[in-house]
């Protein structure tokens, strides 16, 4: 009634008669809402007491069955994650041979790395690296250096992160002139050279680290260095020369070269 006074007074359109307005509809809302309640009590209270009470209690068992059932659903996802998780574990434990107290501490220590990649990405790395012999004082160290490649060369290399560790896991233990006791700085130091390869030429990553491996493979073993080995890689993808064509030349080459020194020292003007 105050509402309906305050609107006949106002001049329509005004700011008094919008807000008289807005409050008489919201009011009618209320009402109606109110009345809709009234009307199913009234209507359970003339079938009997009997109706009253199971109407009630329906919506009481809708109540709890719907909070049952999202209680149901999140313990089957706690549960599941559990699993997933000590699968997880266990998979390190077994690639790594740390105890369970050391890789439940070591997975503590994955969720304090500041990164972006996801912790089951991290994880995986820890398995890889158990089985590239990586030496459990290192593990974390490694782990650390490899989600910088991940972050840096991602891009570069479809398979995410488990292909960089396998990668650069790989390279470090070709490239002998360069493998020093700390494995995290040595892949470190790999992936800058590929990186630098890769920002001043047309070479990428995953081809430049596959012509390395298996140019490094055997050719150490003549006194290839690293840094050779990584520059006639990125000359060979350059000039369209194939992984397989360019390696294995490069090999019978070496291997020609040995067998006659004194003949390519000549050609060579040596």
């Amino acid at each position: 009634k105050e509402q309906n006074r305050i609107m006949a007074f106002a001049t329509v359109g005004s700011e008094k008669y919008a807000k008289a307005q807005k409050k008489l509809a919201e009011i009618q809302a209320e009402l109606q809402a109110r009345k809709g309640s009234e009307s199913f009590l009234s209507k359970l209270k003339s079938q009997g007491p009997g109706a009253l009470i199971g109407g009630l209690a329906g919506g009481a068992v809708g109540i709890a069955a719907t909070l049952f059932s999202s209680l149901a659903s999140s313990v089957g996802n706690s549960i599941e994650k559990f699993a997933k998780l000590s699968d997880t574990l266990a998979n390190i434990r077994k690639s790594t041979g740390l105890t369970t107290y050391e890789v439940t501490q070591l997975n503590s220590e994955l969720g304090r790395i500041d990164t972006r990649t996801a912790k089951e990405e991290l994880q995986n790395i820890v398995v890889i690296a158990g089985q590239l012999g990586v030496a459990n004082a290192q593990i974390l160290e490694f782990t650390k250096s490899t989600d910088k490649l991940n972050v840096a060369l991602g891009d570069e290399f479809s398979g995410g992160a488990e292909e960089i560790t396998n990668t650069f896991g790989s390279l470090r233990n070709v490239l002998t002139d360069i493998k020093t006791d700390n494995v995290g700085q040595d892949i470190l130091y790999i992936g800058n050279a590929i990186n630098v390869l890769g920002a001043e030429g047309l070479a990428t990553g995953p081809v430049v680290a596959d012509i390395t491996n298996r140019i490094a493979s055997a050719g150490q073993v003549f006194g290839v260095t690293s840094g050779q080995a990584l520059g006639l890689a990125a000359a060979y993808q350059e000039m369209g020369i194939s992984s397989e064509r360019g390696s294995t030349a490069t090999v019978k080459l070496l291997e020609k070269m040995s067998s006659a020194p004194e003949e390519f020292a000549k050609i060579a003007g040596l």
